[in-house]
């Protein structure tokens, strides 16, 4: 992350726009062209984004560090789970994600303080 993040980061803050972004997924050779296209990509890094207020700590259309696991995992869902119809890894993904606690209002009121 720290890599890519110092390319062109947004101001003050390390973070990876969609053409960083879509340098990766191209290194990666993940985009198979079946199972997982590179219009799925961009809809996952949309997805992403979608609902995030634009904080100083959050700028719009660029992707900070748990934003980057986020469109990630939901990739990884794209291709192996959603395109094989597989409900087993499905079920086994959301119940050990039922398992992780979100992070408390308090903590997100504090992270975002400076925004």
């Amino acid at each position: 992350y720290k890599y890519y993040a110092g390319f062109n980061p947004c101001g003050h803050v390390p973070c990876i726009g969609q053409n960083v972004f879509n340098e990766i997924i191209n290194l990666t050779d993940i985009v198979d062209g079946k199972d997982l296209k590179l219009s799925d990509i961009d809809l996952e890094f949309i997805a992403t984004k979608a609902g995030n207020k634009k904080k100083l700590l959050n700028p719009e259309r660029w992707l900070v560090r748990y934003q980057l696991m986020e469109v990630l995992v939901r990739i990884a869902i794209h291709k192996y789970c959603r395109s094989r119809g597989d409900d087993r890894a499905k079920s086994n993904f959301s119940q050990s994600m039922g398992s992780v606690k979100p992070t408390s209002p308090k903590v997100q009121k504090e992270i975002y303080t400076h925004s």
